[in-house]
């Protein structure tokens, strides 16, 4: 499973950063950057934020043609048919890491379904200590789970600030307004990396 997820993955990264997709590239960096802040090659956190827009820009940017560059790469028949959903309905929230299950998985623990994910016995190493909180995407088949590079931590203090908006959120969202949610974390912790990680507490204030 994971090496066929990473084909395509990669396949959608090439396709779509060819020159014939230039200007909807541009587009793609304004309007990402333009909602969570501009990013300096020096920040800590550069290339974890790169792989957030790749992903961002595969799963939910339109392209001119109305479609997201999955959308098209799906609707051309490049994915074989037991794979449609795994890349068409991924799930985008916000986990807490977990730490490993006896077996040796990766667990992260999805707050805005309650449920805990385990995942893909050879999945990379998550760059998370146990408990902390993140945004990313989980890709999954046939009961396996796997979570994508695009990983955006929070502080600890605000963890549980967190837990209770998404809750609040599960219990009344529609897939969309979650989606809105999950994004407006990324770009209110950009802007707290801007403005120097004052008191998070006073920071993220949820609405």
């Amino acid at each position: 499973m994971m090496e066929r997820i990473k084909y395509h993955l990669s396949e959608l990264i090439k396709r779509y950063t060819r020159e014939e997709y230039y200007e909807d590239i541009k587009s793609a960096r304004r309007e990402y950057f333009g909602t969570i802040g501009q990013l300096r090659e020096e920040e800590e956190n550069f290339e974890s934020q790169i792989c957030c827009f790749d992903d961002w820009y595969l799963f939910n940017f339109s392209l001119r043609n109305g479609m997201t560059p999955v959308q098209d790469y799906l609707n051309a028949g490049c994915v074989e048919v037991e794979f449609r959903n795994t890349f068409e309905f991924p799930d985008y929230s916000l986990f807490e890491y977990r730490g490993r299950a006896i077996k040796g998985n990766f667990v992260i623990q999805n707050h805005l379904t309650g449920e805990k994910v385990r995942l893909i016995k050879d999945q990379s190493p998550v760059p998370l200590m146990k408990g902390e909180i993140f945004v990313g995407r989980v890709l999954s088949r046939g009961g396996e789970h796997f979570l994508m590079r695009g990983v955006t931590p929070f502080p600890d203090k605000i963890a549980p600030r967190l837990i209770k908006r998404a809750k609040q959120v599960r219990k009344h969202a529609t897939p969309a307004e979650k989606n809105i949610f999950v994004n407006g974390l990324e770009s209110v912790r950009i802007k707290w990396l801007e403005y120097g990680r004052p008191d998070p507490e006073r920071f993220f204030v949820l609405k």
